[in-house]
């Protein structure tokens, strides 16, 4: 039906026509869904032309390719196209929730620090549990961002007082844990990433302990503190991008959860021989 309507559109509109442009976003959807990548790669690159991507129409299909590259783990290609997005769609702030985690996990850390100074003026008064929560989030993924801690931690605060999706509460926990943590609150820390650990989103719980080991070494609890960390990465473990992956819709997810494994990985030594 995709494949119909698209071939439809063309034909009466053309190819750049906004409802022509719909279609490939459908059917990349469709083919993704199936695991037909290198199709649905195909039809994003004929359509995404360098004079198309120029336009600003072509950011809602820069979204989808860099969607598609991230969760085959194509972590510099997924930055290359969500870097643009931005420039074409300003105010949707789940591009900037996903551009940040991609400049973590490519190592980019001036224009990470760039992108948090620009994101936390414009939603810092949002009422939205969910954009609060990411905003947040996106601010502390990495220690010492350049903003104002006290504005995050308001951020989170709100997100875990004004939510009501028990789906999304336990990201909102961990992001409130992980606001303590970055204030040295660590005791704290450890109350909210026990809250998260109650969800039923396992990259959620991934990150609440994530948090919850590097929160109780600071506190010196250094056997909970591994014990932590690896049931974290049981939850969202490693993957190689050296073979074909497929992380799956919920890829921001997993990387965000992996960054902060990866972070307390650094603090943390497993092997209980090293104290």
């Amino acid at each position: 039906m995709n494949r119909g309507a698209l071939a439809l559109w063309r034909h009466r509109a053309g190819d750049q026509n906004p409802s022509t442009l719909w279609e490939v976003g459908e059917l990349v959807r469709d083919l993704a869904a199936q695991k037909k990548f290198a199709e649905a790669e195909q039809l994003l690159n004929e359509t995404l032309t360098p004079t198309f991507v120029a336009q600003p129409s072509s950011g809602d299909l820069l979204a989808v390719r860099s969607d598609l590259m991230a969760r085959r783990g194509r972590w510099q290609e997924a930055a290359a196209d969500a870097a643009l997005v931005p420039k074409y769609l300003p105010n949707d702030h789940y591009r900037y929730h996903t551009l940040a985690g991609l400049m973590v996990i490519n190592h980019n850390r001036p224009e990470y620090e760039k992108l948090c100074q620009k994101i936390l003026p414009m939603f810092a008064d949002t009422s939205n549990p969910y954009i609060a929560e990411r905003v947040a989030d996106d601010c502390l993924l990495l220690p010492d961002s350049g903003v104002d801690l006290q504005v995050v931690n308001r951020l989170a605060t709100r997100a875990v007082t004004t939510g009501n999706d028990a789906s999304a509460m336990g990201y909102s926990q961990v992001c409130k844990a992980l606001s303590e943590y970055r204030r040295g609150q660590f005791t704290e820390a450890v109350v909210w990433a026990e809250k998260s650990l109650k969800t039923d989103q396992a990259f959620a719980r991934a990150k609440g302990y994530a948090v919850l080991a590097m929160a109780q070494w600071q506190l010196g609890q250094k056997e909970k503190a591994r014990v932590a960390l690896t049931n974290g990465n049981s939850l969202a473990p490693r993957v190689s991008t050296d073979r074909p992956v497929d992380l799956g819709d919920s890829w921001i997810a997993w990387l965000l959860a992996r960054i902060s494994l990866d972070e307390a990985g650094q603090l943390i030594p497993l092997d209980s021989e090293t104290k």
